[in-house]
């Protein structure tokens, strides 16, 4: 029974911790949400547009999610923003990729404005992740982000 009291501590440790990243439901999205992400200044963030079908965007998630945990010191928030999933909340709310943002939301309104909003050059391919460093312009990637690029967030 002492050693039960060993297994307990750190399971709960964990679980909370899993808890505090997990996104308390998922939020519409729209130009007005991005505009406030884009200019919060507390904190580095990343933000990953992402479908539903996306192929390669789990792995980019759960990459993005890896670099978050290893580097507790930035503080980083992580968005995930589903273009399709509108709709599909239950389904969002049940995926363990989604589950892994601080912020999970799903896309309302124009996609073509959405776009042009967060960056004109984008045409809407995913995954297209956007770096928020705390003192520089936010840096744009298409697919994973390598090491050098996630530099920019310390």
């Amino acid at each position: 029974m002492k050693f039960a009291k060993f297994l307990i501590f750190p399971a709960l440790i964990l679980y909370t911790s899993f808890l505090s990243a997990t996104p308390k439901g998922v939020e519409l999205f729209s130009p007005d949400t991005w505009s406030r992400i884009s200019t919060a200044k507390s904190h580095a963030q990343v933000t990953i547009f992402t479908t539903t079908d996306c192929q390669h965007c789990p792995a980019v998630i759960e990459y993005l999610a890896d670099f978050k945990k290893n580097n507790k010191k930035l503080n980083l928030r992580l968005n995930i923003v589903v273009m399709d999933g509108l709709g599909n909340e239950d389904y969002l709310l049940s995926s363990p990729y989604y589950l892994l943002a601080n912020n999970l939301y799903a896309f309302n309104g124009s996609p073509s404005k959405l776009r042009y909003v967060v960056n004109p050059e984008w045409r809407g391919m995913t995954p297209f992740v956007v770096l928020h460093p705390l003192k520089q312009l936010p840096l744009y990637v298409y697919g994973k982000p390598d090491k050098a690029q996630l530099k920019v967030l310390n």
